[in-house]
């Protein structure tokens, strides 16, 4: 790894340059983050900004290189950061950094009782429906069946004994029995951010940006729920009700279908997001819990997701 960073920062260095043409340079060394997915690099820059280097895969990168560039030159209305280089021999990225708030901080102030600030909130969520079906749209791919792309995130809902627990032996088997037909069904390819999360949505002035993407190939359900969820979660936040979620994501579907080619299924759909709620709830169980915050979300979504899962079961009549 050392080896690695001393000989990515020189590369670094070297195209300053070319990726600031008027002038900028390092500021400090990289601070390194190993993901999941990867490990990131962090540079201060002499400028105020920060440069990004996240390294993937070389088989992950050779397949979205040509995907990445494409998003890039359309950058303002997908609502990613600037990809300033692809270093394929480094099985890197280089980007620029986004400096903003989060968005999930910014739903718990922006709705606090004294300090109201909602219109904002209705122009955020609207910014990124519009965007993921932007993304959809320039991305959108070839049909394919969902067990293709998707069998180890069925297999985790499917596999999971707690659920029988919450939901009952017979809505248990009901899903079970969904999953076994939903699986066979073909629908439109498309890539996917992977986690757009109210934490993974950096706001600077009033413009979103999407961070820690991944853009693997999926499916049109995926960012949308994935989203419109955890805008839901939110709730777990006392003065941020129901009523709000309910506006905020009617608004939210309202932009991503005026901008999406995918057509939203609502049985099917509904199915997808009770099938999120299964996947987040087993999730939850394998949480690294780092601080007593951690804790205390974990286990209110995990009620809150038990009580969802119930409720979903009957509402489409599993």
């Amino acid at each position: 790894m050392m080896d690695y960073k001393k000989a990515l920062e020189e590369r670094i260095e070297m195209k300053m340059s070319e990726y600031y043409p008027s002038g900028n340079h390092l500021k400090t060394r990289a601070i390194v983050r190993e993901r999941a997915l990867g490990t990131v690099f962090k540079w201060e820059l002499e400028g105020g900004e920060q440069l990004f280097v996240k390294t993937f895969d070389k088989d992950v990168l050779a397949e979205r290189a040509e995907m990445w560039k494409r998003l890039s030159e359309h950058r303002d209305e997908v609502l990613i950061p600037r990809i300033l280089d692809i270093l394929e021999d480094m099985n890197a990225v280089v980007m620029e950094g986004v400096k903003g708030r989060k968005l999930s901080s910014i739903l718990v102030s922006h709705s606090f009782p004294l300090i109201k600030n909602q219109d904002n909130l209705y122009l955020y969520v609207e910014q990124i429906g519009r965007a993921i079906g932007k993304l959809q749209t320039f991305t959108a791919g070839k049909p394919r069946k969902l067990r293709e792309l998707k069998e180890a995130w069925v297999n985790r809902v499917k596999l999971e004994p707690s659920l029988k627990k919450i939901i009952g032996n017979e809505a248990y088997s009901q899903i079970y029995r969904r999953i076994e037909t939903t699986r066979e069904k073909e629908m439109m390819t498309v890539r996917v951010h992977g986690e757009i999360l109210p934490h993974n949505i950096l706001v600077q002035g009033n413009k979103p940006r999407f961070i820690d993407f991944q853009y693997y190939e999926g499916f049109c359900f995926e960012d949308p729920i994935s989203f419109s969820v955890g805008l839901e979660l939110t709730q777990r936040v006392p003065h941020f009700g129901y009523n709000l979620f309910d506006g905020l994501n009617k608004r939210f579907f309202e932009a991503y279908k005026e901008s999406s080619p995918c057509e939203v299924d609502k049985e099917l759909w509904d199915f997808f997001r009770l099938m999120w709620y299964c996947f987040l709830l087993e999730g939850y169980k394998h949480w690294k819990r780092y601080s007593p915050v951690n804790h205390v979300v974990s286990v209110v979504d995990s009620l809150y997701l038990r009580k969802k899962i119930k409720q979903t079961v009957t509402e489409i009549g599993l």
